[in-house]
């Protein structure tokens, strides 16, 4: 290979990403953590004039939302130093997730469902999420 090619490639290389941890920067993982979060909040937001009277189709039309939205962050490499927080922020979404999912549960078997999410639960998972400047996710 002449050494044009070779400079070439490792320019596409280096801008798409070739190699490496596929850790992002700060920013960029904010900014995409951020992108998911506000695309989970408009399309759930969107829902809820279609459901205003119908609570149940709403929390299992919402289910799969926040369930994708988990998986979608969960492909976001944050810097190794937020790791360890992105983890715990990760957990939180995932047990939101788990407790959506109960609910459906819940009302499909016919039992009254327990909505009721902990309030120093809730806190926690915005101060994580706070911390690593996530404020689309709070």
């Amino acid at each position: 290979m002449d050494r044009k090619l070779i400079a070439a490639i490792a320019v596409i290389c280096a801008i798409a990403g070739c190699g490496g941890s596929g850790r992002l920067s700060r920013a960029d993982f904010v900014a995409r953590a951020n992108a998911v979060c506000r695309q989970r909040v408009a399309t759930i937001s969107s829902m809820q004039k279609r459901y205003a009277r119908d609570f149940r189709g709403f929390v299992a039309a919402a289910a799969p939302i926040a369930s994708r939205s988990v998986d979608d962050l969960r492909a976001i490499k944050p810097p190794s130093s937020l790791q360890g927080a992105y983890d715990r922020f990760l957990a939180g979404e995932q047990a939101q997730v788990s407790h959506i999912r109960a609910i459906v549960a819940a009302q499909k078997a016919g039992r009254s469902p327990d909505a009721h999410e902990s309030i120093a639960d809730i806190h926690r998972q915005a101060k994580i999420a706070r911390s690593l400047a996530l404020d689309a996710c709070v």
